[in-house]
C-alpha cells in the first residue's frame, strides 16, 4: 500500500535524523539534529501505530524502539519530580525575557505584555535605537536600566524595578553580555544576560560555544545567587547545552514543566525552546511560563522566582 510506504520512508527520516542527532557530540551540522526529539517521536510514534494497525509489526517495532529513544530526552521536562519548587520562604522576584526581534515594529504589543506581566526585570535581545526609543517610556517604572544597541541583531538590554549596578561585556568573538548586580531585599543577585551566536554554520557554532564556555565561567564565579537568561541559541537536548548547565553550576527553571518552546514563532511544526533561564544555588521556581505571541519570532519567557540565599 502506498500510505504504509510513505510511513516506512517516513520513519526511516526520522530513525536517520535520531541517529544524526545522537551523534551531536561530533560538533556541527550533527548537533543542528539534536534539537527536534519531540518532533521525531511524534512522527515515528505514528507511524508505529499506523503500520502495527495495518500488521506490519516489524516496521512498528523497530519505530516504536526509536520513539522510546526521543521520548527518553524529553522526560526530564515532561516529569513534574524534576521541578525546582520554590521554598516556603525567600524574597519573590519576577524575570522576563523576549527577544524582540529588530526588525519587530509591535512595540504596543511587547509594552502591553510588560504592563500586563509587571516583571521585576526585562531582559531583551535584539533591541536597536528604534527599540530603545520606543522603549522609552519604562524608565517610569524601572528608573535602572543598561543597554547596547549594537552590533545589529545582537544589541541587548535589561530593564530594572530594583538597584542595579550592570555592565556590558563583549567576550573575545562573543555577542555583548550584560553583567548586573541586583539589590533585592537585603542582598543581592548577578543576573547574566546573553544572546550567543545562531550556530548557522561551523564558525558560528564555534563561536556559540566559546561564548557558552564563557558564560558558564561567568556564571560560576559569580557571587551567588546567580541567574543566567536570554536568547541562548541552543536547545537542552544539545551535548552543549549540557556542559553549561555542569560547568557553570546552573539548574534549568524549565525542567518539570513542559517542553515550551520558544521559536520559530510563526511556525509551530519547529517549535524549540531556545530561551532560557538557568539558575544557581539558592533559587527555586514558583512559576514558569512561555507568553502570548507579540509580533517576534520567539515568545516571551516569564519566571516567577524566589530567593533563599541573600
Amino acid at each position: 500500500m502506498i500510505l504504509n510506504a510513505l510511513l516506512i520512508l517516513a520513519g526511516l527520516g526520522a530513525v536517520a535524523t535520531t541517529l544524526a542527532g545522537l551523534a551531536a557530540p561530533l560538533g556541527w551540522p550533527w548537533e543542528q539534529f539534536s534539537h527536534f526529539p519531540a518532533q521525531y517521536a511524534v512522527v515515528l510514534g505514528l507511524a508505529a501505530l499506523l503500520l502495527g494497525l495495518s500488521q506490519r509489526y516489524t516496521w512498528a517495532m523497530a519505530f516504536a524502539v526509536f520513539a522510546v529513544i526521543n521520548l527518553g530526552q524529553l522526560v526530564p521536562y515532561l516529569n513534574g519530580t524534576t521541578v525546582r519548587a520554590a521554598p516556603q520562604a525567600g524574597t519573590e522576584l519576577r524575570l522576563l525575557t523576549l527577544n524582540v526581534l529588530t526588525e519587530n515594529r509591535q512595540y504596543p504589543r511587547v509594552l502591553e505584555l510588560i504592563g500586563q506581566q509587571h516583571p521585576d526585570l526585562v531582559l531583551l535581545p535584539e533591541v536597536d535605537s528604534r527599540w530603545l526609543e520606543a522603549l522609552g517610556g519604562l524608565g517610569n517604572d524601572y528608573p535602572h536600566h543598561i543597554a547596547v544597541p549594537e552590533p545589529p541583531r545582537f544589541g541587548i538590554a535589561l530593564f530594572s524595578r530594583l538597584p542595579m549596578e550592570a555592565k556590558v561585556v563583549v567576550p573575545q568573538e562573543g555577542t555583548p553580555t550584560i553583567v548586573a548586580r541586583v539589590a533585592v531585599g537585603e542582598g543581592l543577585l548577578t543576573v547574566i544576560g546573553a544572546h550567543p551566536l545562531p550556530p548557522d554554520h561551523r564558525d558560528f557554532q564555534r563561536q556559540r560555544n566559546r561564548q557558552l564556555r564563557y558564560l558558564a565561567e561567568l556564571a560560576r564565579t559569580a557571587a551567588q545567587p546567580v541567574v543566567l537568561a536570554g536568547d541562548l541559541n541552543i536547545t537542552p537536548w544539545s551535548p552543549v547545552f549540557q556542559e553549561l548547565l555542569a560547568q557553570g553550576g546552573l539548574y534549568d527553571s524549565g525542567l518539570g514543566r513542559g517542553l515550551a518552546p520558544t521559536w520559530p514563532a510563526d511556525r509551530p511544526w519547529f517549535w524549540i525552546p531556545i530561551d532560557h533561564v538557568l539558575l544557581g544555588d539558592g533559587i527555586g521556581v514558583a512559576a514558569r511560563r512561555v507568553g502570548p505571541d507579540v509580533g517576534s519570532d520567539h515568545f516571551p519567557v516569564m519566571v516567577d522566582l524566589v530567593l533563599t540565599e541573600l
